[in-house]
């Protein structure tokens, strides 16, 4: 059997055609072949690069290499030079798009010093029919491939091998490193729509820790403070706090840092029936807009820097004129000056109420240095493992942020994440050419997928009105109702989350407006996939792992 590249269950080849092809390749050829399914790179022009893709890749220790196009169906004829399918012709043209993929692929190699006098080829193969002798101008019969190829795998690779000659193969040493480089470009073009579903339905157990957090949460400790990384579940125990504390009687303030955060808070506890008829009891407020309502009762005119803030709520608790609270509940308290934290404590009532604080060091995306010391929380309780992302989301989290929490033992394996390194200024037209195939061929729906990027206004994307008719919004609320793609950052977007996370113009990590933290955020932000469009090669290779 030949070597597959990614080595995977045919049943989770989308198309019908490229699933033939698969299992012909992978029974038929012997070991020495190496079979890459799936395999994109980038053609460089004189102004811009253009996404390829390649349905099949072989490489041989003796013959080289051979780029192979798929094309699917029964209805295909030649018809004055060009292959039609049904009614319609096939565009791009199947020999276009192999040739063109080739000689890409080629560049890329030499580029790396790799190619040396590699030996290469291509063919189209129309695996559900036969063609017979047609051959469309310009190529040799043995580069036609029909459901005949079946009965000899291995001949018919050969002959198309031989066609465009020109070189020798490659000896082990240079074919592993060709192996190696080209596994480190793999992308999964495994359409999403196919693996979604199963991703995100898969069950996380969860382990001792959060069950112990979540009895302390809800029946036990009054105070507490809850370290945990992205995707330990800290968000959904500050939600399980609210509504307990809620039904047994209490006036909770629920408090954030970023509105899309409280926005979701608010729909969530909207939409919950445990708190039915005590849905009043929660106030949710981030702590700028909680200082903008009590600006009126204070000397301080609200503005939105922290120093002001910090006064308003430190008047407005020496005064008296704060509201007050059964129970207080911070989440991603590590975007919080510290006198925020020490004010918003003067909020509870008495020394019996509740404050419990959710905070993670590693999310941290400003220079305050807030810390739950004075604050008599106890000793922090730290929750150790990831059960939001995929095994490869968060092995990529990991390698940016490296005591990042390790995904649960019963998280999906998921997909390799695809990181594509091009110029920023192809950025837009690979992230609409890649969210469009999202869009249709994966048919994945808008309110599963997120674009984040440093910047919303100023950025690759911001011009982008929509995709495909579906149009862009920054409003995640919005996003969520359906029918709309969600434009945003990674600090907006901090505490939610997405099915597939595209990431673009990460020019590098020294940035202001996009550090290691940032990009730790965008990556953890997703369930069960991440597209990443980088111009750093030292960024590419970090969140590849290669």
């Amino acid at each position: 059997m030949a070597r597959m590249i990614p080595d995977i269950a045919p049943s989770s080849v989308h198309y019908p055609g490229e699933r033939l092809v698969f299992e012909w390749l992978r029974d038929s050829l012997p070991r020495r072949y190496v079979v890459f399914h799936s395999l994109r790179v980038l053609e460089k022009s004189y102004s811009r690069s253009i996404e390829r893709e390649a349905d099949f890749v072989v490489l041989h220790p003796v013959h080289g290499l051979l780029v192979l196009e798929v094309k699917g169906g029964k209805a295909i004829k030649l018809e004055s030079g060009r292959w039609w399918r049904g009614g319609a012709a096939l565009e791009p043209q199947p020999d276009w798009q192999a040739a063109r993929v080739m000689h890409a692929l080629m560049d890329w190699l030499r580029a790396r010093r790799l190619a040396g006098s590699l030996s290469y080829s291509f063919a189209i193969v129309f695996p559900e029919v036969r063609v017979g002798e047609l051959v469309s101008p310009g190529l040799d019969a043995r580069q036609v491939l029909d459901r005949g190829m079946c009965r000899d795998v291995e001949g018919a690779i050969v002959n198309a091998y031989s066609v465009l000659g020109g070189g020798v193969g490659v000896g082990g040493p240079q074919l592993q490193r060709i192996e190696q480089a080209l596994s480190g470009m793999m992308c999964s073009f495994v359409p999403l729509g196919g693996v979604l579903d199963d991703i995100v339905t898969q069950q996380w157990t969860l382990d001792h820790a959060q069950l112990v957090a979540l009895r302390m949460v809800t029946k036990g400790r009054s105070r507490l403070y809850v370290e945990g990384g992205a995707g330990t579940g800290k968000t959904e125990l500050a939600l399980a706090g609210a509504v307990t504390r809620a039904v047994r009687g209490e006036r909770v303030l629920l408090t954030c840092f970023n509105n899309a955060l409280a926005a979701l808070f608010v729909e969530r506890l909207d939409a919950s029936e445990e708190l039915s008829g005590h849905r009043e009891q929660v106030v949710v407020r981030t702590v700028k807009k909680l200082a903008a309502d009590l600006a009126p009762l204070t000397s301080s005119k609200y503005s939105n820097d922290g120093k002001v803030v910090t006064g308003i709520l430190i008047e407005a608790s020496e005064a008296g004129e704060a509201p007050r609270f059964d129970s207080v509940i911070v989440d991603e308290a590590q975007d919080f000056e510290e006198e925020w934290l020490m004010s918003l404590a003067e909020y509870v009532v008495g020394d019996e109420g509740g404050f419990l604080v959710f905070a993670d060091r590693r999310q941290q995306l400003f220079d305050v240095g807030a810390t739950a010391d004075g604050l008599e929380l106890g000793l922090p309780l730290e929750l150790e493992v990831n059960y939001r992302n995929t095994k490869a989301v968060a092995a990529a989290c990991r390698r940016i942020v490296t005591d990042a929490p390790p995904p649960s033992e019963a998280s999906p394996e998921g997909v390799a994440l695809d990181v594509i390194l091009a110029r920023r200024h192809d950025h837009r037209r690979l992230v609409v050419h890649r969210v469009r195939r999202l869009l249709v061929d994966d048919v994945v729906a808008p309110h599963r997928i997120v674009l984040i990027g440093p910047w919303t206004e100023g950025g690759s994307m911001s011009r982008v009105p929509r995709v495909e008719r579906v149009p862009m919004t920054r409003s995640a609320a919005e996003w969520r109702r359906g029918g709309r793609l969600l434009l945003t950052t990674a600090r907006s977007f901090k505490g939610l989350e997405a099915d597939v996370v595209v990431l673009f113009d990460v020019e590098g990590l020294e940035h202001q407006a996009f550090t290691r933290s940032d990009l730790y955020v965008a990556l953890s932000r997703a369930r069960a996939h991440v597209i990443s469009y980088v111009s750093d090669e030292r960024v590419s290779t970090e969140i590849r792992g290669a």
